[in-house]
């Protein structure tokens, strides 16, 4: 598996990306076979590559609508044709997983209180990955990767020790 995740301290969070900047997240996608990013990092590569435009420039006021996102997924699959899985996170208001074969999971976020965000979104990654490599569907690695984020959100380290139910054998 060879995924790429966005850092939300990267050059994304800048209103344009630099050319430099650009090239490796080009080359990145291109390489990759899973690819995790947010709708603020969806929004920010369309744009910087040209591929679509945010509607209305308000990215929020257009998040959830499953037509964007698959739209957007559709034109990422077209222009990388390495990418099999793409998963969005909408933050706390959940995610979506697409896939090259026309498969679509969305999944709302397990609700944490007081939560920790750090770490969250890598422990997503980690365990829907994990357990599409374990052979699993796609709807259990996308309730394993919630449920593995929303442990991670529970401790104040990013790097918690994980109960064996969140273990993929």
């Amino acid at each position: 598996v060879s995924a790429f995740l966005l850092n939300r301290s990267s050059d994304l969070l800048v209103e344009e990306i630099d050319p430099t900047t650009k090239e490796i997240i080009h080359q990145s996608l291109q390489l990759a076979n899973t690819v995790k990013l947010s709708h603020d990092e969806v929004d920010k590569i369309g744009k910087a590559f040209g591929y679509y435009t945010p509607v209305n420039n308000k990215p929020d006021e257009n998040n959830g609508k499953p037509k964007d996102y698959e739209e957007r997924s559709r034109i990422l699959f077209e222009k990388y044709p390495n990418i099999n899985t793409l998963i969005i996170t909408l933050s706390t208001r959940g995610s979506y997983i697409y896939t090259r074969k026309g498969e679509c999971s969305f999944m709302e976020a397990e609700v944490v209180k007081d939560a920790k965000p750090v770490g969250c979104g890598d422990s997503f990654l980690a365990g829907v990955v994990s357990a599409l490599v374990c052979g699993k569907d796609l709807k259990t690695a996308h309730e394993l990767g919630n449920k593995v984020s929303a442990y991670v959100a529970r401790h104040e380290s990013a790097t918690p020790e994980l109960p064996d139910g969140l273990v993929i054998e």
